[in-house]
């Protein structure tokens, strides 16, 4: 008798399904191919009058999708940028905090420096976890807040305003994420 369905080991290497983006891919190019070849074929034989429009139904999801696929790439490569900035910045406020109040170039209290450097932190945890609109709008409000708050010529301000200034982009580029539509 076989043992069916049994937990022992196989000799078959787990397979993986290809992600999501790869399969849809190849799912439109095969659509899309059999489509152009079917207005092709009808086309000669003299059953379409023309064949563009019909050419064109069957490529447009094909290049929307590329360009959604594009589009999400260039906001994980953004936010990937960003990362680096995201960690030398909290080392900074982690330093900014180990000085007394009076030797701090940029005037913050140690609670403010702390909240900085938990939304920080919280940040560039959202960006690894996908959620690079979350984590910019954060950063963006966080350089708003602390900008109206501590000093503006400080090195930590300035760094935390650059820092804001380079994650704007990334609030565009998830907003037409999340809506594709705009």
């Amino acid at each position: 008798m076989s043992d069916r369905g049994g937990a022992g080991p196989t000799d078959q290497p787990e397979t993986k399904p290809w992600p999501k983006p790869v399969r849809y891919t190849l799912l439109i190019l095969l659509i899309s191919l059999v489509g152009v070849g079917a207005v092709y074929l009808l086309y000669s034989r003299g059953i379409l009058p023309i064949a563009g429009p019909f050419v064109a139904m069957f490529l447009g999801p094909l290049f929307v999708w590329l360009g959604l696929l594009w589009r999400r790439r260039r906001l994980v490569r953004r936010s990937r940028d960003l990362v680096p900035d995201l960690q030398r910045l909290e080392a900074q406020l982690d330093q900014e905090r180990q000085l007394p109040a009076t030797a701090r170039s940029s005037a913050a209290s140690d609670v403010a420096l702390e909240q900085a450097a938990e939304i920080v932190r919280l940040s560039g945890q959202r960006l690894a976890w996908g959620q690079e609109l979350t984590a910019a709008e954060a950063l963006v409000e966080l350089a708003d807040h602390t900008g109206a708050q501590w000093q503006p010529g400080a090195p930590l301000t300035v760094e935390l305003r650059r820092i804001a200034d380079r994650a704007r982009p990334l609030i565009t580029l998830g907003r037409k994420d999340r809506d594709p539509g705009h």
